[in-house]
């Protein structure tokens, strides 16, 4: 089973004012993620880099963000399935080179915990 079928999982299994908690919840530790580009690297590389990652960052927000409006106006035949969002999610975190990030974003909200093993979120049951 790979990341995203393990967060579809997840979310799949959650009552639909939990899993947009729960998407609120990777969305604001994403914003403690983006604390760490507050110094910015020397070089024009190291700049572009760094905006690049912001850059996906802020793609993953507007897709969480727009999933959680979506669960609260009840309009549950207009979102993303939890297959096709997390899938999304992780082309994007690929795209920009923020795997990491989200996979420690998502393992926060599934377990609590900031530890995160190398091949991302564990299929575990909260």
């Amino acid at each position: 089973m790979n990341k995203a079928d393990t967060v579809s999982n997840w979310l799949a299994a959650l009552p639909v004012k939990e899993r947009a908690r729960r998407l609120s919840k990777i969305s604001h530790n994403l914003t403690i993620y983006a604390r760490e580009f507050q110094l910015l690297p020397t070089s024009a590389e190291g700049k572009t880099e760094v905006i690049k990652k912001l850059l996906g960052l802020s793609e993953l927000h507007h897709k969480l963000s727009a999933q959680v409006v979506h669960y609260c106006a009840g309009e549950e035949k207009t979102i993303y399935p939890e297959e096709v969002l997390s899938n999304i999610l992780y082309e994007i975190a690929i795209q920009y080179g923020i795997v990491p990030l989200l996979n420690g974003a998502i393992q926060n909200a599934m377990t609590g915990s900031w530890i995160v093993s190398e091949n991302g979120p564990e299929n575990q049951s909260i």
